[in-house]
């Protein structure tokens, strides 16, 4: 099954770059912050601003394959946890590497192609690690053991501050192939989790959202020469 799906982004991204006009053919550099917002056995972050905040930074590659699609690499690195009390928290460090692929509405048919916003669907694979950044108990803060696969879902937007300069915000929930991380006050066999000492427990693996925002700029193609971000001979006169 994974192997059909890859075959099919192969081919999707395949035929855009064959069938589709080049408007579009530049890198961007982003450079921003993110904050990790984790779903699993302790309870839900998602969109909670009681809840304390972990905080990664980020960095981005993107490239323009059509005026439809980008394809691109982002990383981050930084905190990661969940905290209700001095007992019932877990925290520690996360890197994560993401490769994407987004849909950009401003494509010509739902926006125009100069529009200053960008808004994008985007879908995207990748991992994540976990380690270790507070050593002040001899307890685990965080478990290390396995790092993530991850498969993720995001809407975002950019918007054009200059011909160079844009600001990119977008949310990314991330889908982990496990459950461990979170388990500091027991292991894989043996849990709290949905115990008297902790009724609560999320069905599935645990998995955790990110808000991103980057300031991203666009490098020079000596085919735009005014340098808007719009090949010269598919520039409205």
């Amino acid at each position: 099954m994974r192997i059909k799906t890859v075959l099919f982004v192969f081919c999707l991204l395949f035929a855009q770059l064959i069938f589709s006009q080049e408007i579009f053919k530049r890198f961007s550099l982003g450079l921003g912050r993110v904050k990790n917002e984790y779903n699993g056995d302790y309870g839900n972050a998602l969109f909670n601003l009681s809840k304390k905040p972990y905080f990664s930074t980020s960095a981005l590659l993107s490239f323009n394959i059509s005026p439809a699609f980008d394809i691109g690499v982002e990383a981050s690195s930084g905190n990661y946890g969940y905290y209700i009390d001095r007992y019932s928290n877990f925290e520690g460090g996360k890197d994560d590497i993401l490769f994407y692929l987004n849909y950009k509405l401003n494509n010509g048919y739902l926006l125009d192609f100069e529009s200053p916003f960008s808004p994008y669907i985007s879908v995207a694979t990748g991992t994540a690690k976990y380690y270790e950044n507070n050593y002040a108990t001899p307890d685990p803060t965080i478990i290390t053991g396995k790092n993530d696969r991850l498969f993720s879902l995001g809407l975002g937007t950019n918007y054009k501050l200059s011909r160079k300069f844009s600001v990119r915000y977008e949310f990314l929930y991330n889908f982990t192939n496990n459950d461990v991380h979170d388990q500091n006050r027991g292991n894989e066999t043996l849990s709290i989790f949905g115990t008297p000492i902790f009724p609560h427990i999320k069905k599935g693996n645990d998995n955790y959202g990110q808000h991103n925002l980057y300031i991203v700029y666009k490098l020079s193609d000596p085919r735009d020469k005014d340098d808007d971000g719009i090949l010269d001979k598919y520039q409205k006169k």
